[in-house]
């Protein structure tokens, strides 16, 4: 494997075009999150680095949040995809008859990029709600 990053291995344990991922098994990905302490801590830390207070440990402790949630939710936006899941009410994929739209959960006029960890599926009912207004770019202050 020439990439051997988190995002990588959990492609290669999680791939959403396998039919062995069982849609329980997939659910429970889904819903994976961090316990209301560790939100909380997230929390205290991330404004103590705001106000320029963190310490070195702090810095550390936050930084290992952070690459944990990063592959939380690639962890999770595979599991929706690999249970046919809208992105954004959880609504199945069964219950149409067309197949959902992927779509960018950070649009790209908001800058988002088009990687896997920013992809979902989305509703026929949220799909139309996803077009947020335009934004002024930072480079250049012209709407995109």
């Amino acid at each position: 494997m020439t990439n051997n990053t988190s995002a990588a291995i959990v492609n290669l344990l999680i791939d959403p075009e396998r039919d062995d991922l069982r849609l329980d098994a997939a659910r429970f990905l889904g819903d994976l999150d961090f316990p209301p302490s560790d939100h909380a801590r997230m929390g205290e830390l991330s404004k103590k680095a705001a106000e320029g207070a963190l310490s070195p440990d702090g810095r550390e402790e936050l930084g290992e949040y952070f690459r944990v949630a990063d592959l939380l939710a690639v962890i999770q936006a595979k599991a929706r995809r690999a249970a046919f899941c809208c992105e954004y009410c959880k609504l199945p994929q069964s219950a149409y008859r067309f197949r959902f739209p992927v779509d960018h959960i950070i649009a790209r006029q908001h800058f988002g990029e088009t990687t896997f960890g920013n992809l979902g599926l989305a509703s026929l009912l949220n799909y139309p709600l996803t077009f947020g207004p335009a934004v002024p770019g930072p480079a250049t202050g012209t709407t995109v």
